[in-house]
């Protein structure tokens, strides 16, 4: 009887222990991001993974430059095993191209290219939005994904279009204008769409940024973004 109550007591701490799904989004809420990888890892589950990407992902924005690619490789390892559990889970399309997204950065956008990484986010960007076509940080991956070619001046080669773009990003920011990321990358892909043309609407969308309260502790990173971004375009 003693180990049967024994038993029943120590796997009930384990199961405590492990963690939920909710646990985790409270982790990351708080801004305990490794925290919410391990929670949401340990789950095993389309969902968890998912999660457990987005909060490598942004973990990996906090780290130096030089530790962030493989950070990114091990966000899009857990992002692709979200769809793999689940084929129709949207967020881990997107958390597969946002990792392939932020890998691309880092190695240069024309190399990724070469690599084959435009076509991968492109894909897993339109996947996520067959699935919820009011996926509004999807939306705004896309319009940075067209902006990101279209600055390189190879659209020609992947269907890139300026007004793809623009539309993707107007799209995001009327589903979500207290959003403070969208109007950022907003603002980044007006750079890069035409730096000389949109730089006063990047102001201005970095301006409104500001003015947004974070929800989170990753929004909170965002709003320190904004603030960066926007002094240097006043410069």
């Amino acid at each position: 009887m003693k180990k049967t109550v024994f038993a029943l007591l120590l796997t009930s701490s384990l199961a405590i222990a492990a963690g939920t799904l909710q646990d985790a989004q409270l982790q990351y809420k708080n801004g305990d991001f490794t925290g919410a990888v391990q929670t949401s890892v340990a789950l095993g589950s389309s969902d968890g993974f998912a999660l457990a990407a987005k909060s490598n992902s942004i973990f990996a924005s906090t780290q130096p430059d030089n530790k962030q690619e493989a950070i990114y490789a091990q966000s899009e390892k857990y992002a692709r095993s979200a769809v793999t559990l689940d084929a129709n889970n949207s967020d881990g399309y997107f958390e597969t191209a946002r990792a392939l997204g932020r890998l691309s950065q880092l190695r240069g956008i024309l190399a990724a290219l070469t690599q084959g990484l435009g076509g991968q986010i492109k894909d897993n960007l339109d996947k996520a939005l067959r699935l919820d076509p009011q996926y509004a940080n999807a939306l705004v991956a896309l319009g940075l994904w067209h902006a990101e070619i279209v600055g390189k001046g190879v659209a020609f080669l992947y269907g890139a279009d300026p007004a793809k773009g623009l539309a993707a990003f107007n799209r995001a920011i009327k589903l979500e204008p207290k959003v403070i990321i969208h109007r950022v990358e907003f603002a980044r892909g007006l750079m890069l769409l035409d730096a000389g043309k949109n730089k006063d609407e990047a102001i201005a969308q970095l301006e409104i940024a500001v003015t947004l309260t974070p929800r989170d502790a990753a929004e909170k990173l965002d709003l320190e973004r904004a603030k960066r971004d926007l002094a240097a375009l006043k410069k």
